[in-house]
């Protein structure tokens, strides 16, 4: 969805997108001969884009300038890991690592935690130290809520300046 003010001095812009992937490719390592791309699954992206735009343009050498501001929130979900794994890491380690995991965004960040009793409290070991569980489970998930961005470009004889504000949330 568009739209344009009869002097063109106000844009905008609306998109809502949703997308099935099926066939996902990724590296997967098997064995010690390192890494072979392998279909590992299926994979829902969603979200929508909105955007505005003000411009003032001068005449011949004056100062002239745009203002665009967007904003989007986008998701993505593991529809469905094939074969026999529950999740297939994308990066990472043996202790910490981003992952391809059913029912989790793409890229779920998995690593080990600390054990811990039935009241939540720590477990401290012997040496006073917190024991580790190394079953790897969910930590984070890398996707923002949101993002929304502020572009002023200006226009002055044969030079322009443009630059990015960016926050996400």
């Amino acid at each position: 969805l568009r739209y344009h003010s009869r002097s063109n001095i106000f844009s905008g812009e609306a998109n809502i997108f949703y997308y099935n992937t099926h066939n996902y490719v990724a590296p997967v390592i098997e064995n010690k001969l390192g890494p072979t791309l392998d279909n590992v699954g299926r994979l829902r992206n969603y979200g929508y884009f909105l955007s505005g735009k003000y411009s003032k343009y001068g005449h011949s050498d004056d100062l002239s300038f745009e203002i665009k501001l967007n904003f989007s929130q986008t998701k993505n979900k593991v529809s469905a890991v094939y074969g026999d794994r529950n999740l297939v890491p994308l990066a990472g380690f043996a202790d910490i690592q981003t992952v391809f995991a059913k029912d989790q965004p793409l890229g779920a960040i998995y690593g080990t935690t600390y054990m811990r009793n039935d009241n939540g409290q720590l477990i401290i070991d012997a040496n006073g130290y917190p024991m580790v569980d190394n079953t790897l489970k969910k930590i984070g998930d890398p996707t923002p809520y949101f993002i929304l961005s502020l572009n002023p470009t200006f226009w002055w004889k044969n030079f322009s300046f443009s630059f990015v504000f960016e926050y996400n949330h």
